[in-house]
Order: structure tokens, then sequence, then C-alpha cells
């Protein structure tokens, strides 16, 4: 995607992922909806400016629209920040059903990412509602529910702000066992294993984790 503008007009249907080149910006218009087929993501190397409003929020869901699929995870892939993609906007945002809902940095990519996550919701997500890494987050008024794994996982560092926010996890019915993981994890640190047995580890400065007037639960 170059520079564009996606409109509430229509609803959008993303197949395989939408892409936000490193010198553009996509901005989404409040009221706008945007579907994602299975596996389908939207890959922000770039900049993203979603600012709905209370009246008409910016909605991102997966393309199976039927009722009994309304809260299942892992229906599409999720929104991905990669490190170096700055200024980013979710104001009064809906992410429902994906794997990761929202992840704010790339390990495979030098610096950081920032995003400003305003009076949204995250919730259902198969992994993790939101997956931050070596990054900084800005987080007003926001609800992060209902994740296999975590609800919000912040590592290898980074600086992270969270305000009049839920994070809150009552994962269920979606899974024969039971979630064993944090509800929130905050490290400066992440091994990752690799196939032959081994492992690599990523470490970070933690330079700031401030939640004010919030509630962490599950």
């Amino acid at each position: 995607i170059k520079t564009t503008t996606w409109t509430s007009e229509k609803p959008y249907l993303v197949y395989d992922y939408a892409y936000v080149d490193s010198t553009s910006v996509l901005t989404v218009e409040p009221g706008t909806s945007v579907y994602f087929h299975k596996g389908a993501g939207l890959y922000v190397k770039g900049k993203i400016k979603a600012n709905g409003t209370f009246q008409e929020q910016i909605k991102f869901l997966p393309d199976r629209l039927e009722h009994s699929y309304e809260n299942v995870p892992d229906q599409w892939n999720g929104i991905v920040l990669f490190s170096g993609s700055h200024e980013n906007v979710f104001n009064f945002c809906v992410i429902k059903n994906a794997n990761i809902g929202l992840q704010v940095g790339t390990i495979e990519n030098e610096g950081y990412a920032s995003v400003k996550l305003t009076n949204s919701q995250i919730e259902n997500m198969a992994y993790a509602g939101l997956c931050a890494i070596k990054s900084k987050v800005y987080a007003y008024n926001d609800l992060i529910a209902n994740c296999g794994f975590y609800a919000a996982a912040l590592l290898i560092g980074g600086e992270y702000e969270f305000y009049h926010s839920t994070i809150a996890n009552y994962w269920g019915n979606y899974s024969s066992k039971a979630r064993s993981t944090a509800s929130l994890v905050i490290s400066n640190v992440l091994i990752i294993q690799d196939s032959k047995g081994g492992s690599t580890s990523y470490n970070g400065d933690l330079e700031k984790a401030n939640f004010g007037n919030s509630i962490i639960f599950g």
C-alpha cells in the first residue's frame, strides 16, 4: 500500500496480507470495517493512523460473519508494526479473533516501533492480545482480554505506559486445556528455541513500565 486512505463507504476484505511500505501512511477513517481472510494480516513498515470516534469505531475483524464465529480466535494473523515504524495511532478501534491482535516491534529489524493505543478493544486472540518487542506503547482507556497465552506480553525491554486500562484474561471455551500462563508478562529477555534444540537469547533495557488506575486480572 502506498500512502492512501481507507474510508467507511464500503468494507475492505484482505486476503494474504496488506503491506504498508516504509515511506507510506495508511489513514483509516472513522466507521471503517476491515475484514481478514484466514491467514491474512496487516503489516506496517510505514505508519498507520486509525483514528475512530466513540460513535464510529474502526473494526479489524475476520471475514467469517456467522454468529457461531463471533468470538472464535485464530481466524486471521493480526496487525504487525515493524521495528522502525513510529507514530502509529489506534483510537476507538476493535481488534478481534486473530492470533496476535497487535504486535508492536519485530526481533529481526533494527530499532523499535511506537504506538498510541487509546479507547480500543483487543479480544479473543489465540496467542496474545498485545505483544510488544523492544518498543514503546502508550495505552489509555483500553480493554485487552481473553487470549490463549497472554493478554499482554511486553518483551525485550521497551517503554510502556498504561492508564485507565483493563488487562483481563478469562480464556475459556476455546481450548481443552486451561491456560497456565500469566495475563500480563513484562520481561527484558526473550529466549527462542530453534529446531535443532538450541536457543537464542534476546535482551533489551526495560526503560519504563507504568500502570495507572488500571485493572490486571486473570
